[in-house]
């Protein structure tokens, strides 16, 4: 009597017509479970790659920063007269000189994680996109069934999520490169021999433009651009919210 009044319900629209769905729903919904686990075990771990070689980019920015700093306080030592004129520009040209070689590998590192992620990203954005706005607008339309509605808004925040770090990773990338041109133009320059000068002019122009991540060369990976993204979808969702509450009162 149970198993008779027992409603088959799937956690997402599925198509196997091909079966009997009563007779093996059991199995139906195991081979959901393992596609979804291997579907989220898949992506986990190439977007766990992506988030590994972005702090280990944004890790060596920092190292060159660093180094940057150590080159302005050997010059600020000669300028409190703690050290020779001759002493101090040596110290401060293997400082700079370090930063440099270093800073031109990370920029050969940025446009080989361009070439590796954009097309992917791309991909997996604007699917992602797609369901974010089917997402809110299946919300809006369960909004009486609470049931439904709180398993739609899972996924809704989950999507929500996984914009968030992607974006705030691409992000991290931006700050960091353009930390270096900070400290470029922070550093004591001035008090340096011309040579050290070189050096930092060249870095300088190399890092004052920002590296950047995109999704496939269409949008760039930044904080700046999930606001866009989360602005609009909630706009979508206030006009669906709006449209709903006019037809509700036009028919009654």
């Amino acid at each position: 009597m149970m198993n008779d009044e027992f409603e088959k319900e799937y956690p997402h629209y599925t198509d196997y017509s091909f079966i009997d769905e009563d007779k093996y729903y059991a199995l139906i919904i195991l081979h959901i479970i393992f596609t979804f686990i291997y579907y989220i075990i898949g992506v986990s771990i190439y977007e766990f790659g992506f988030i590994i070689s972005m702090r280990h980019i944004c890790g060596i920015f920092e190292i060159v920063r660093i180094r940057l700093q150590e080159a302005s306080t050997v010059l600020e030592e000669y300028e409190a007269n703690l050290l020779d004129y001759t002493i101090s520009n040596i110290k401060a040209y293997e400082h700079v000189a370090k930063a440099i070689k270093l800073h031109n590998e990370v920029l050969e590192m940025v446009p080989l994680m361009e070439k590796t992620y954009k097309i992917c990203w791309f991909t997996i954005l604007l699917a992602n996109a797609f369901i974010f706005n089917g997402g809110i607008y299946l919300v809006i339309l369960n909004l009486s069934n609470p049931f439904v509605l709180i398993r739609y808004a899972t996924i809704f925040a989950a999507l929500f999520i996984h914009f968030y770090v992607i974006f705030a990773h691409g992000q991290m990338i931006i700050n960091s490169s353009s930390s270096v041109f900070d400290a470029c133009c922070s550093c004591k320059w001035y008090l340096a021999c011309p040579k050290t000068r070189k050096l930092l002019f060249i870095m300088m122009l190399r890092s004052s433009r920002p590296e950047v991540i995109t999704g496939g060369g269409f949008f760039i990976i930044s904080m700046e651009t999930y606001s866009k993204m989360m602005k609009a979808g909630f706009s979508y969702l206030s006009i669906f919210t709006s449209q709903m509450k006019l037809n509700y009162s036009v028919e009654h």
